[in-house]
């Protein structure tokens, strides 16, 4: 069977994102990220997304999984799983390569090794049994479900191991997902401890010149809870925060922010 998936791992600021749009770019391939942080929408801040590494050569490389769903909301294993099968399969389909990258190690286990995960909503007629039992009984029963348990912690908390029967309860009674066939070339990405920790402070300071900037405009344009009376905040945007005398504005308030905003 032939390579139908190619995987670029590796740690912060290894430059696998780079990497990626770059092949993705050669052989006319499409990213999936698989990363936890970077489905959510309008955090940018702090989760690597660097988008603008998605355009190379003025053309911009096609991705999924990112910016997907709202803060609010919540994007577990299962759910990560359940799209990237999805989009998968319809890259190939297309005849498209797909180039996954990241990120998260459990989502790229989940996916490469073919995690059995069910669909496994509360299911309120067994935990009102369940609820009976004592926590001795509880542990038996997980055990005998799944002898081999990976995650101990379920044993020490009687909703997890409520939580825990249910799955596996689900897994046992359910049909499975159906799994695509998936083979693929997977490359990690290694730096030396002491240059990848270079890389990493030059990453954080290009980002903290960004979050100033970003800083700054949201003082100039929106005056929405501008400065707050952090030490934290004080501290790393001091001279913004002197300039705007600490002082919180809202939307329809005039503030001190008001000097930063454009004559």
């Amino acid at each position: 069977m032939a390579k139908n998936l190619v995987v670029i791992l590796g740690p912060t600021a290894s430059g696998k994102t780079h990497l990626a749009a770059k092949l993705a770019y050669d052989l006319q391939g499409e990213i999936i990220s698989a990363d936890s942080r970077q489905v959510y929408k309008n955090m940018d801040i702090g989760t690597g997304k660097d988008l603008n590494q998605y355009i190379i050569n003025g053309r911009r490389i096609p991705y999924h999984l990112i910016d997907i769903v709202a803060p609010e909301n919540e994007f577990n294993l299962f759910e990560f799983q359940n799209r990237f099968y999805k989009i998968f399969s319809e890259l190939i389909e297309k005849k498209i390569l797909p180039v996954l990258v990241g990120g998260t190690g459990l989502y790229l286990e989940s996916v490469l090794t073919g995690y059995n995960m069910p669909h496994a909503p509360m299911n309120q007629e067994l935990r009102k049994d369940l609820n009976r039992k004592s926590k001795d009984e509880l542990q038996k029963m997980l055990l005998a479900l799944k002898p081999h348990l990976h995650n101990k912690t379920d044993l020490e908390d009687s909703e997890r191991i409520i939580r825990a029967i249910e799955i596996e309860w689900a897994r046992s009674t359910k049909d499975q997902t159906q799994k695509p066939d998936i083979n693929a070339v997977v490359f990690g990405i290694r730096w030396e401890r002491s240059t990848l920790r270079q890389r990493i402070t030059d990453l954080d300071k290009i980002r903290e010149l960004w979050v100033g900037v970003s800083f700054y405009f949201s003082i100039s344009a929106k005056k929405n809870y501008i400065c707050r009376n952090d030490k934290q905040v004080k501290h790393r945007y001091s001279p913004i925060c002197q300039k705007t005398g600490n002082v919180v504005s809202t939307d329809g308030e005039k503030g001190d922010s008001d000097q930063l905003a454009p004559k």
